[in-house]
């Protein structure tokens, strides 16, 4: 509750973004396990800061109204990642464009976060 969700995120995010371009550099094993590890250490870490954001924002009383209205954004692009990481690959032999879209994806998260206001304390 002393640090700023957003760069808790931020950091996540950024994590993330390293892990990703370790997978993209054709890691050995022993790179391929820590970076998978740490990756899915990050994501555990980003899912409650989401919700925490979200109250910071919206406040608790709008907390469902606002997580309701993400899922018809959110499931969409989930379901289209899933897909492009089974057609891309077969596509173009590689996961190399994969990782490349989704260091993309992350930095265009990270610079979004960057524009975000301060959330409003409650009492």
């Amino acid at each position: 509750e002393r640090i700023d969700p957003r760069w808790l995120v931020w950091l996540g995010l950024a994590f993330q973004f390293l892990f990703i371009a370790a997978l993209r550099s054709h890691p050995g094993y022993g790179l391929l396990i820590a970076s998978s590890i740490g990756f899915g250490i990050s994501l555990g870490g980003l899912l409650p800061m989401h919700g925490a954001m979200v109250a910071g924002y919206y406040g608790s009383s709008s907390f469902a109204s606002v997580m309701g209205a993400m899922g018809p954004v959110m499931t969409p692009l989930l379901i289209g990642s899933t897909a492009l990481g089974g057609w891309l690959p077969g596509v173009t032999g590689s996961y190399d464009r994969l990782f490349e879209v989704f260091l993309a994806a992350q930095l265009l998260a990270i610079a979004a976060l960057l524009l975000l206001h301060p959330a409003r304390r409650s009492a």
